[in-house]
C-alpha cells in the first residue's frame, strides 16, 4: 500500500522502477536505488560548504562513505564529523518509545542519515525525509554500500511532508523544529511550527509517537554565550521583537545556509514549559519533556523533568569527578528542590503521543518483566546513564538506572542493545556469564543478573552497584590490594586441571592476527616476533585456565570501602589465560599515571613510560606481579611473558571489534612507539625476573 503522496494532488504514489507515479494527475518523480526525488529545497544547508559536500560525495562513490566523512571532517575542521554521521549513540532514546513488529518510522530533516540508519537496525520500515539534495545523495550512497533495503530516502522540501495520513507509528524531529520558521517567511515562526506539528499529528497512526530533540531557550549555556541558530549568541534569551531588531541591525542572514535570504529572527526555541504548551496546542494528548546531557545530539544522560530523583542521582554520580563537576552537581541537586532545573539544562528531548490506544514503550515492557520477577520498578522514574566514551560504539549498550517504586532508591541497571552488533554481544555476555556463575555462585549472588528477551531484543539487568570507580583510588594501597584479592578469588573458581596455551603460543597467535590487519607498521610486527623468539628461550609452563572478565579496567571496578564490585561483563570468557585480566588492570592503571616529572604524555606515553620503568607506580606494580603470581599460582615468568600478548589482544579488540584504525588504539600506539625507539623490552623483563634490574619495566 503506497504511503508517499503527490505534493500536487495528495494522491498516493505508485512505486516504479525508475520513477514513482501519481495515478491521479500523471506526474512522475525520479527514483533510483531507494531514493525518490520529489521536490528538493532550492537552497543548501549543512555543516560544511556546498562545494566541499559535493567533493565528499565523489569521495564516497570512489571509496566508502566512512572514509569520505573522515576526510571531509578534517578538511573543514568539523571536529564532530564522525560522531555526527555514524555515532551509534544518536538514537539512544529509542527505548522510551513503543517497540514491536510492524513499526514504520519517519525521520524528518534527517541530514546525513545517522538516526534513520540507526532506527533501521531494528525497525521494519524507515523513511528518511531530507530536503537538501547533497545530503539525500549521501544517504543513498550509504544505503547502497550497506544494503539497507528497509530504508527509503525521500528528497523533498520538509514543509511539504508528502505522505498520506496515518502512515507512521513514529516521527522524529531531531534538531529540526527550530528551523521550521524558515520554510514560510509569510507567517510568524510559531504559527509555522504549529502548522507542521499539526500535520505531523495527522501523519501518525492512532497512539503513534513524535520524538523531538531541541535546545532549551533559557539555559546556563545560552547565558554563557552559546551561539544561537541565528548565528549570534544571546538572541534566544531576548524578547522576540528585540531579537528581530538585533538580527536586522546585524544584517545576519542564512546561518549555515547557501541560497536562502530572510530577515529578522525566525529560529524559535522555547523553555520546557513552552514546548509542553506548543505540543498540547498542536493536539498531542500526552507530552513528556526530559532533560538530556550533554545534548540532544549526544543523548548520554537523560530523565524526565517531573522525576527529580533521577536528576539528583545523576548529580551525585557525576559529582564524584572534578571540583568543577562537584560544584555543578551540588547546584543541580539544589535546583531540583525549587524546580529551577528547567532553566539550567542546555537541551531537552520530548516524547508526545497522539490520541489512540496506548502501546507501552520498550522500557516499560522491560520494567514489567522485572516486576514479574519481584522487583517493583517503573519506567517513568528511569535515568539513562550510559558511558560517554562508548557513544560512538555500535557494540555499546544503552543503560537505564531503575528505581525501586517503594523505597525510591536505585536498584537495577537495564542494559539494552543499540544495534544488531550490540545485541549479539549481549547474548554472548549472558551465555558466558551463565557458565561462569555456574562455577561461582557467589558472583551470581553479587550481580543479581536477569537475562530476558523483550520485544525480540536481548536485555540484561543487574543490581545497581554502590561505590566509586577505582580510577578515584589509583594511589590507594588498600584499594589496590582489595582489587587484586578479588581477582585472585575470582580466578580460583576455575576447575582444577584445565590448562591454556603457553605465553609463547598465545603471543605467536596474536602476532600473526595483528600482522594480517591493514595499516600495521612492519616495525611493530618485527618487535612482536622478536619478543616471541625471546620468550621461547625462557623456561615456562602452560598456565591453568581461569575465568576472565575480559575488560578488567578501572571504570569497571567499583569500590565501597573494601568491598569490590565489577561491572560490564561483555567480554567475559569461562576459560582464558590468567594474565589477561591482570595486565588489563595494570595497563589501565599505568596509562592513567603520568611518568615522574613529565606531563601531557597521554595514555600511550604513560603506559610506555611504565614499561621502561619511569612510571610513578613502577615499584608497586613490580611488587603486585610478584604477589599476584604467588597468590594465583601463576609462575612469575609466565605472567610477565603474557605482557605483550595482553597488549596485542587489546589492540586487536580495538581494530576487529570496535572498528578502529590501528592509530586510534592506545595499545597499538604503545607498540608503535616501542618499535620506533627499538626498546629491548624482553631484556628489561628478564632483569625484573632475575631481580637484577634497578629500573625495569613497570
Amino acid at each position: 500500500m503506497p504511503i508517499v503522496a503527490c505534493p500536487k494532488c495528495n494522491a498516493g504514489l505508485t512505486e516504479g522502477g525508475t520513477a514513482w507515479l501519481c495515478p491521479s494527475c500523471g506526474v512522475s518523480f525520479p527514483s533510483t536505488a531507494g531514493l525518490v526525488r520529489i521536490q528538493p529545497c532550492h537552497y543548501y544547508w549543512g555543516e560544511i560548504p556546498q562545494e566541499e559536500m559535493r567533493a565528499a560525495l565523489q569521495h564516497a562513490r570512489r571509496s566508502s562513505w566512512r572514509e569520505a566523512v573522515v576526510a571531509a571532517g578534517k578538511k573543514s575542521h568539523w571536529e564532530r564529523a564522525e560522531y555526527s554521521v555514524f555515532g551509534a549513540g544518536r538514537a539512544d532514546w529509542f527505548p522510551e518509545l513503543p517497540f514491536h513488529n510492524g513499526i514504520r518510522a519517519l525521520d524528518i530533516g534527517s541530514g546525513w542519515g545517522n538516526i534513520a540508519f540507526l532506527l533501521s537496525e531494528f525497525l521494519d520500515e524507515v523513511y528518511s525525509l531530507e530536503g537538501v539534495s547533497e545530503r539525500a545523495d549521501f544517504q543513498q550512497i550509504r544505503r547502497q554500500q550497506e544494503g539497507r533495503k528497509n530504508l527509503t530516502i525521500i528528497n523533498c522540501d520538509l514543509s511539504l511532508l508528502p505522505f498520506l495520513p496515518e502512515s507512521f507509528d513514529l516521527v522524529v524531529l531531531n534538531g529540526v523544529l527550530e528551523w521550521v520558521g524558515l520554510s514560510d517567511l509569510t507567517r510568524p515562526p510559531r504559527e509555522v511550527q504549529l502548522d507542521m506539528l499539526r500535520r505531523i499529528r495527522r501523519l501518525l497512526r492512532p497512539g503513534g509517537h513524535l520524538y523531538v530533540g531541541i535546545e532549551n531557550r533559557v539555559s546556563l549555556d545560552n547565558f554563557g554565550g552559546r551561539v544561537d541558530h541565528s548565528g549570534l549568541p544571546y538572541t534566544s534569551l531576548l524578547p522576540r521583537p528585540v531579537a528581530d531588531l538585533v538580527m536586522n541591525i546585524c544584517q545576519r542572514r542564512a546561518y549555515r545556509t547557501e541560497g536562502l535570504a530572510y530577515q529578522g529572527y525566525r529560529t524559535y526555541t522555547y523553555t520546557p514549559r513552552g514546548y509542553l504548551r506548543l505540543l498540547q496546542e498542536a493536539g498531542f494528548a500526552n507530552v513528556h519533556v526530559s532533560w538530556v546531557l550533554p545534548g540532544y545530539n549526544k543523548p548520554v544522560h537523560s530523565a524526565r523533568f517531573d522525576r527529580p530523583r533521577a536528576l539528583r542521582l545523576w548529580a551525585t554520580l557525576e559529582g564524584r569527578r572534578s571540583l568543577k563537576v562537584k560544584v555543578k552537581g551540588a547546584l543541580l541537586r539544589a535546583a531540583t528542590i525549587g524546580g529551577w532545573e528547567r532553566y539550567l539544562m542546555p537541551d531537552v528531548s520530548i516524547v508526545s503521543r497522539a490520541e489512540g490506544i496506548r502501546t507501552p514503550s520498550l522500557l516499560e515492557s522491560i520494567c514489567n518483566e522485572i516486576r514479574e520477577r519481584g522487583i517493583p520498578v517503573r519506567a517513568e522514574d528511569a535515568l539513562r546513564y550510559s558511558s560517554p566514551h562508548r557513544t560512538g560504539d555500535p557494540a555499546g549498550r544503552i543503560l537505564y538506572v531503575l528505581f525501586d517504586e517503594k523505597t525510591h532508591i536505585p536498584c537495577q541497571v537495564a542494559k539494552i542493545p543499540r544495534t544488531r552488533k550490540s545485541a549479539e554481544n549481549l547474548e554472548r555476555e549472558a551465555s558466558s556469564l551463565e557458565r561462569i556463575i555456574a562455577r561461582n555462585p557467589e558472583l551470581g549472588k553479587q550481580r543479581g543478573a536477569l537475562y530476558m528477551q523483550v520485544c525480540g531484543l536481548p536485555v540484561l539487568c543487574e543490581r545497581f552497584y554502590e561505590g566509586r570507580s577505582f580510577k578515584k583510588y589509583v594511589d590507594s594501597e588498600r584499594a589496590y590490594q582489595s582489587v587484586l584479592a578479588w581477582l585472585v578469588a575470582f580466578q580460583r573458581s576455575a576447575p582444577e586441571g584445565a590448562t591454556c596455551a603457553s605465553a609463547k603460543e598465545a603471543g605467536r597467535q596474536t602476532v600473526e592476527r595483528l600482522a594480517a590487519c591493514l595499516n600495521v607498521d612492519p616495525s611493530v610486527v618485527c618487535l612482536l616476533r622478536e619478543w616471541s623468539g625471546a620468550v621461547s628461550n625462557h623456561p615456562g609452563t602452560p598456565a591453568r585456565r581461569v575465568p576472565v572478565h575480559g575488560d578488567f579496567s578501572l571504570n569497571n571496578i567499583l569500590l565501597a570501602g573494601s568491598h569490590v564490585s565489577v561491572t560490564d561483563w561483555e567480554w567475559a570468557k569461562p576459560e582464558g589465560a590468567p594474565w589477561e585480566d591482570f595486565w588489563t588492570f595494570v595497563m589501565n592503571w599505568a596509562s592513567n599515571s603520568p611518568p615522574d616529572g613529565v606531563t601531557d604524555e597521554g595514555d600511550a606515553g604513560n603506559l610506555l613510560a611504565s614499561l621502561r620503568g619511569q612510571s610513578a607506580h613502577s615499584r608497586r606494580v613490580r611488587q603486585a606481579s610478584a604477589r599476584f603470581s604467588s597468590a594465583a599460582g601463576v609462575p612469575l615468568g609466565t605472567l610477565w611473558a603474557g605482557l605483550l600478548p595482553a597488549i596485542v589482544s587489546r589492540t586487536l579488540r580495538d581494530i576487529e571489534d570496535h572498528g578502529q584504525s590501528p592509530e586510534q588504539s592506545v595499545y597499538y600506539q604503545v607498540l608503535l612507539q616501542a618499535a620506533r625507539l627499538n626498546l629491548p623490552l624482553w631484556n628489561l623483563v628478564e632483569g625484573v625476573l632475575s631481580g637484577n634490574s634497578r629500573k625495569g619495566p613497570v
